[in-house]
Formats: structure tokens, C-alpha cells, sequence
């Protein structure tokens, strides 16, 4: 290799190590790498967690160790601005042949002799590089799979958690216990832990399945809309129950009018046979007197005897 073809060579190899170094810390940096990296996980999720740590430790280790020969080289260059020809040779050595020495491996047993001593694998950077670009590319996939799968449950956990806290806060508010609440609120908690700790369980074809989040926010916007109305009777209660006994006394008016042209007709004819009139007034309001504060069951449960008026 000629002291060109030498400073060209080193160039590019120069430019190809720092576009590899950045593309590894980008990896690193990226939202899905980030979540596998911090969480504790268990299932499907644990074994792809382990492969992708298993094979960025190998991307790392070949990275450092081809940058190596590369800044060796380039120290060698630097250190003669007009190189000989052993010079020349060693930079060719370093650029072009197996300057790249992995660690060394255990020998198995079976392949051992008395005096073999185990010695590493020898690359040249080209041979380097083409060993680092699948790890990277099956790395990265894994990696990009897992974030769209993790991304859209997460996403939607945080929308579920945010109908329960609504839903919460109303029942706090109200006073009672509401047990489908109860029930949605344990199945929540167990599909979060799922979410958090072996998202690729809910995974099916590659996408997230958000059946088990999606029943629990239904159920939950169910109980938070009745949680509301309840509410809303709370805070209109003495309203609404003088509405109801302003209906209570014209039900009252009509049952006694009809009373009194009940006997009239009575009064003219030789054969009563006339049904008394119903007396409405006097049950709805025996069931309007039984509706005070709230009992056990809190506003929620008065909403409905209410309701029933």
C-alpha cells in the first residue's frame, strides 16, 4: 500500500468509525432501547431483553477494539509525515489485514490439547464491520418491534388509569363503595403489571393486543358516568326532591278530583259499579318520605332509589 492509497484508507476509515460509533450511541439513545434497559422484566419481554444486551455487548466490544486499529494506524501515520516502507507495511497490516484480535475464547474441552493455549479470533476492519452490521441490524429490529408494541399499551394504560382515577375521585367524593369499581380496579392492576413487566405477551402478529385495557376502560367509563349522575343528584338534591313533591301534590289534586266525580257519577246511577280510583299519591309518597341522606350505599345508591321515583 502506497502512502496515498495509506492516507485515503485512513480517511475513510476514520469517517467510517465515527458513523458506526454514532449510529451505536443513537441506537442506545432511542425511546425503545431506553425502556428494555430500564425496567424489570420477566416472560418473552426478559428473553429479548437478554439477546439485546447479549449482542450490544459484542457491537461494543467490536466497535472498540476496530476503533483501536484505526487510531493505531493513525498514530503510526502521525508519527512519520514521510513513512518508509516499514512503515508503509505496517499501516497496510493495520488497515488492510487481520489487525482486529477478539478476545480470546475458552477452548472447549474436547478440542484442547496438553500444551494448546486459546487464542482469539483475528479480523481485518472490513471482516469487523461485516461482523458488527447483523448484530446491529437484528438489534435494531428487535428494538423497534418492542417500542411500537410497548409504546401502544403504555399509551393506553395511561388512558385507562386516567378514566379510574376519574372514577375514583368521584366515589371518594360521594362517600360508599361501588364493588364493579372494585373489580375493574383489580383487573387494571393486573394487566398493568403485564404491561409493565412482559408487554410482548399482549402482542399478537407483532402488534399490541389492547383487548384486556380496552374492556377495563368501558367498564370504568360506565361506573364514572353513573358516579357522575349521582354526583349530580348530590349537589341538586333539595331541588329535586321538591320537584318531585310539587309533582307529588298535583298527583295529589288529580286523585282527589277524580275522587269526588267518581261519586257524583255515583250519586246518579242505581247500581254502583264504579272501581275506586288508585291511590297513587299516597305510595309515591310513603317511597318519597323513605328516600333521606344517604345510608350505606352513598349517593350512588340514592341516586338510584331516586332514579326509581
Amino acid at each position: 500500500m502506497s502512502r496515498e492509497e495509506a492516507d485515503r484508507t485512513l480517511a475513510r476509515l476514520r469517517d467510517e468509525k465515527e458513523r458506526i460509533g454514532g449510529a451505536l450511541l443513537e441506537l442506545e439513545a432511542h425511546q425503545g432501547y431506553q425502556l428494555l434497559e430500564g425496567a424489570a422484566l420477566t416472560g418473552e419481554t426478559l428473553r429479548v431483553q437478554s439477546d439485546v444486551r447479549s449482542r450490544m455487548a459484542s457491537l461494543w466490544t467490536l466497535f472498540d477494539l476496530y476503533g483501536r486499529a484505526v487510531d493505531a494506524a493513525g498514530d503510526l501515520r502521525a508519527r512519520h509525515s514521510r513513512p518508509g516502507q516499514p512503515q508503509l507495511a505496517e499501516l497496510s497490516r493495520l488497515l488492510a489485514g487481520p489487525s482486529v484480535e477478539l478476545p480470546v475464547r475458552e477452548v472447549p474441552l474436547e478440542r484442547r490439547t496438553l500444551l494448546a493455549v486459546p487464542s482469539g479470533e483475528r479480523l481485518t476492519l472490513r471482516a469487523a464491520v461485516d461482523r458488527m452490521t447483523p448484530l446491529y441490524e437484528e438489534v435494531a429490529r428487535s428494538v423497534a418491534a418492542l417500542d411500537q408494541v410497548w409504546s401502544t399499551l403504555l399509551s393506553r394504560l395511561a388512558e385507562v388509569e386516567a378514566e379510574r382515577r376519574a372514577a375514583a375521585e368521584l366515589l371518594e367524593s360521594l362517600g360508599g363503595h361501588e364493588p364493579e369499581f372494585e373489580r375493574l380496579r383489580d383487573e387494571l392492576e393486573s394487566v398493568a403489571a403485564v404491561v409493565r413487566g412482559d408487554p410482548l405477551a399482549l402482542a399478537r402478529d407483532g402488534r399490541a393486543d389492547t383487548a384486556r385495557l380496552d374492556a377495563v376502560r368501558t367498564g370504568l367509563a360506565g361506573v364514572r358516568r353513573a358516579l357522575a349522575e349521582a354526583e349530580r343528584l348530590r349537589d341538586g338534591f333539595a331541588d329535586r326532591i321538591r320537584g318531585i313533591a310539587a309533582v307529588l301534590e298535583l298527583l295529589r289534586e288529580a286523585e282527589a278530583e277524580a275522587r269526588a266525580l267518581r261519586d257524583e257519577v255515583l250519586a246518579k246511577i242505581a247500581s254502583p259499579v264504579l272501581p275506586d280510583p288508585p291511590d297513587m299519591a299516597a305510595s309515591l309518597a310513603d317511597r318519597l318520605n323513605a328516600v333521606g341522606a344517604p345510608a350505606r350505599g352513598g349517593w350512588h345508591d340514592l341516586a338510584e332509589r331516586v332514579g326509581g321515583l
